[in-house]
């Protein structure tokens, strides 16, 4: 007896030592192992839900990007989630279709995200977008046939004025060129100076901050994601028809955003929230529940 107790030890010392010989401290690299799944969609009929599965990737050894891509798990029998979206582009933003035979999303290729729809009977993705501004927020008209998007659009392609007072002392809105609207043949037209006339000296100084030399930051929320945002950009809601060629319809305008927009059941109105910005959008901290008819545009 006392003869296997003293094997049984040994055996057990053994072990402890292979495991510990087997193990590796963490690393800062293991981090970007870990895989986590957010923006969860339930199908129309409960029994699937979608998912977004973020990966960090390498490529070059040391160039490390974030990938993501589309899952679906059965809820009803549980199984591995099966993945439906692949390579190096950045897909999310799933939402099921009303009858629960489509997935729309959210694809992003550059600089620009436009929208795409997974047939799920079979078949590639397809983009179904060429939106200017890129696009967000999907959402599924209730009886399918339309999609509302929202797009980003930036202060210098606004053609309107301000609602609040232009903040730079001595001037007023319009007074330079404006660069960021016009064509490559356009811009070589203004004349610039530095030591021309007033509006030589004020295009002089509108094509430098142009050409980011300086980069030339005047607002509070300049903090981007990866980089300054010296320009505001201003969210306004924009209706696809689905399997039609013509232009998107944009629903809303000027300097304000609108944002967290759905539709109404009935499909002909769409509720969001916005503000009409009496100061700068950087210090405004309140909203207002907007409603939007999606025929007329009256708001």
């Amino acid at each position: 007896m006392k003869r296997r107790i003293i094997i049984l030890i040994v055996w057990m010392m053994v072990t402890s030592v292979a495991i510990a010989q087997n193990k590796k401290p963490i690393v800062a690299s293991d981090l970007l192992k870990i895989a986590t799944t957010s923006q969860l969609q339930i199908s129309p009929d409960g029994s699937k839900a979608i998912m977004v599965v973020n990966r960090k990737a390498v490529k070059n050894e040391n160039e490390y990007y974030y990938t993501r891509q589309l899952y679906m798990t059965d809820l009803i029998s549980p199984a591995e989630p099966v993945q439906l979206t692949f390579g190096d582009k950045s897909d999310g933003q799933p939402q099921w279709s009303p009858d629960g035979k489509q997935i729309l999303f959210v694809r992003t290729d550059g600089e620009k995200s436009q929208l795409w729809i997974l047939p799920l009977s079979g078949g590639e993705a397809h983009v179904i977008t060429k939106a200017e501004y890129g696009t967000s927020n999907p959402r599924w008209s209730p009886d399918g046939k339309k999609i509302l998007y929202s797009s980003s659009i930036p202060f210098s392609l606004i053609d309107s004025k301000t609602p609040w007072v232009y903040e730079r002392p001595g001037r007023v809105q319009g007074d330079e060129p404006n660069f960021k609207a016009m064509k490559a043949d356009e811009r070589k037209k203004v004349v610039n100076s530095p030591d021309g006339s007033l509006e030589e000296v004020r295009a002089w100084l509108a094509k430098n901050t142009f050409d980011s030399n300086p980069r030339v930051l005047i607002r509070q929320n300049l903090q981007g994601e990866n980089n300054l945002q010296p320009e505001e950009n201003f969210s306004h809601l924009f209706v696809h028809t689905v399997g039609s060629e013509e232009k998107d319809v944009q629903l809303t305008q000027g300097f304000q955003n609108f944002q967290s927009a759905d539709w109404s059941p009935d499909g002909k109105t769409i509720i969001c929230h916005s503000k009409i910005y009496k100061i700068h959008p950087d210090r405004e901290r309140e909203n207002d529940l907007w409603k939007i008819d999606v025929t007329t545009k009256s708001a």
